[in-house]
């Protein structure tokens, strides 16, 4: 698209049908290759124009040539993304629709942003690994479209490193929390490094917590492979390595920094996965479990110094970043008196 044809243009659409025209006839090299993911990042209307463009290419069903330069377009936007996915508020939001199903109402709604460093990589053809990384703030969850059509939601105070190659692809879990949904793909093995845990996986959906030493698995559908890492098992060569295992759908497993993995007793999936509606459910868990849970996604910090009182069971739905609502029912809650101050809220015992 040259510089006179651009500025004729006067809609956003229009700019998109020739942008994709310039693509799909294979004549832009990789200085307007740059060109067009400026373009993209410039507005999410840009973004929502080109998908609809090539969805609607598709749809008139032309001939394999036009579809695939299609699809490689798409693949192009889709590896070119950074965050794409703010999860919403409503306590009441359900995953019926399935994690490719919000990526696509990501896309109408046009909540997209691209990422500069990821994109100078894809263009250059010497890039063999395309190395990215993500992480979100206190309170802030993320959902992420990978280019191989996988998905990975991030939880607060998380941190993912995601490396693909033509043989594998790989995502380190560095801090936090994530739910996997991993797109099927049998000739490249989708690997996960946890802290203690190796997970490998072709397709499937599961989550993974790294917290207190410890890694903790929770697979929701399929099946994943678990192997203690070396680093866990005390980094010693000497040192038994705990045979492979393969979860399932409904498994829960947790390997510590020793390098032992315990399959524990099968928990409520949909309560581990709450998170993703910002949710919190707790079963009977400790007060100060409680506690450091609602910490992870508030500023205003909760304090239980009686260690008595941290062990006392809690049970209840709550808002994962309404902490108020908590601090409302402690204070409902014989033998519990509440403190506020600016320092943070803390949790007393009444007969102190």
């Amino acid at each position: 698209m040259n510089k006179r044809a651009h500025k004729r243009f006067t809609s956003i659409s229009e700019q998109a049908a020739e942008w994709l025209v310039e693509l799909e006839d294979g004549g832009a090299d990789v200085e307007r290759r740059r060109a067009f993911l400026n373009w993209c990042k410039q507005s999410p209307l840009h973004i929502k124009e080109i998908m609809q463009v090539t969805a609607l290419q598709v749809e008139l069903g032309r001939n394999e040539r036009l579809t695939a330069s299609v699809e490689e377009l798409v693949a192009l936007v889709h590896q070119a993304q950074d965050e794409v996915v703010e999860l919403g508020t409503a306590t009441g939001a359900t995953r019926d629709t399935g994690w490719r199903s919000r990526w696509r109402l990501g896309l109408a709604a046009s909540v997209v942003a691209i990422s500069v460093a990821a994109t100078w990589a894809l263009l250059l053809p010497s890039a063999a690994v395309t190395v990215q990384h993500h992480r979100t703030d206190i309170g802030e969850q993320r959902s992420l479209a990978l280019s191989d059509g996988s998905m990975i939601t991030l939880n607060t105070q998380s941190e993912i490193r995601v490396a693909f190659d033509d043989d594998e692809r790989r995502v380190t879990l560095v801090a936090g929390e994530a739910l996997f949904d991993v797109a099927k793909d049998p000739q490249r093995p989708f690997l996960v490094a946890a802290g203690s845990m190796d997970l490998t996986v072709v397709g499937t959906q599961f989550n993974v917590y790294r917290q207190h030493g410890q890694t903790a698995l929770t697979v929701v559908e399929g099946s994943v492979s678990v192997e203690a890492t070396a680093e866990s098992a005390l980094a010693s060569d000497l040192a038994p390595r705990e045979p492979e295992l393969m979860a399932q759908a409904g498994d829960h497993v947790v390997i510590a920094s020793s390098g032992s993995i315990v399959l524990e007793p099968r928990p409520d999936v949909a309560q581990v996965t709450a998170w993703t509606e910002r949710r919190l459910i707790f079963n009977d868990r400790p007060l100060g479990e409680v506690a450091a849970e609602f910490n992870r996604y508030n500023h205003m910090a909760l304090h239980v110094d009686d260690a008595a009182l941290a062990e006392r069971p809690i049970r209840g739905v709550f808002n994962a970043h309404d902490t108020e609502v908590l601090v409302v029912f402690l204070e409902n809650q014989p033998g519990i008196r509440v403190e506020r101050s600016a320092d943070g809220i803390r949790v007393l015992s009444a007969e102190r």
